[in-house]
């Protein structure tokens, strides 16, 4: 009786620090997948606050005046 009580508790064990080691695995790929080809993330996010700055201050700006640009064909 005592040695299927040790192997249950061993297997037990085993299965335990399996499910352990698969769910650091899960952890580390979602890590590796949020960041994959982005090296620099700070710079990312500062260009992102440079560009919404722009548009912000475009929107404010108005829309451009009658008589801008136009486009001729010949």
């Amino acid at each position: 009786m005592c040695i299927f009580l040790c192997l249950y508790q061993l297997f037990k064990e085993i299965k335990e620090e399996k499910r352990a080691k698969l769910a650091e695995a899960a952890e580390r790929r979602q890590k590796e997948a949020a960041c994959r080809g982005i090296l620099d993330v700070q710079s990312v996010e500062e260009k992102r606050k440079k560009k919404e700055k722009i548009e912000k201050q475009i929107a404010e700006s108005g829309p451009p005046p009658q008589g801008g640009l136009r486009w001729t064909v010949s």
